[in-house]
């Protein structure tokens, strides 16, 4: 199997918007939980106000995703790969620095890493397909 069968936009657009789906509604769901393990026993009704916000405002991305997955197609469904794939690259840039200056607690390397390398598989899956119909 060639490595631009396995990568196909398709399928990671939509797989990744449905894991990130039942992410968003899990933190939104679990937001108390999600509260106490960023930011310790003391947190606040803010906090955990925050943890719902951050699970609601990662739904609309994922839903996109699944969308440009199962309904686009060809070039347009490539560039929308590596357009949100790059997008999201640069929200994890920016918000590591900042989460991890405030010490909150899913900023570790490994909840980067793992999203971050899915997302580069989404970019060049993107690239691997710019000429198809």
């Amino acid at each position: 199997m060639e490595v631009k069968e396995i990568l196909n936009p398709k399928y990671l657009l939509t797989g990744l918007g449905v894991i990130f789906v039942i992410l968003s509604l899990g933190n939104f769901i679990a937001a108390e939980g999600s509260a106490e393990a960023a930011w310790g026993d003391d947190y606040t009704d803010r906090d955990v106000f925050y943890e719902q916000a951050w699970g609601m405002n990662s739904m609309p991305m994922a839903v996109m995703a699944i969308v440009a997955g199962m309904l686009v197609t060809g070039r347009q469904q490539a560039i929308l790969a590596i357009a949100a794939a790059g997008a999201m690259m640069v929200s994890f840039a920016i918000l590591y620095p900042a989460g991890t200056d405030v010490d909150y607690g899913f900023m570790t390397p490994v909840t980067m890493v793992v999203p971050s390398l899915l997302l580069v598989l989404v970019g060049v899956s993107g690239y691997l397909h710019l000429e198809d119909e």
